[in-house]
């Protein structure tokens, strides 16, 4: 069965944050390639939600279609 991440306000922000950070600090091509390998681990979380750890104080959020 195929989940559907969905990302809270908070980490779009934080998201946003990070990218610019890095497009200032570091150039388009290092933010590309984090926005890419983020895109990615979004799309297997997807696939496998039970993949991975999930942090010992973050309630489990998971929810199936």
């Amino acid at each position: 069965m195929a989940y559907s991440l969905i990302w809270s306000e908070d980490a779009q922000e934080n998201i946003r944050t990070i990218i610019n950070y890095l497009l200032d600090f570091w150039g388009d091509d290092v933010a590309e390639q984090f926005s890419e390998r983020l895109i990615k681990a979004g799309h297997q979380l997807e696939q496998l939600p039970y993949s991975g750890k999930r942090h010992r104080n973050v309630i489990d959020q998971r929810v199936g279609n």
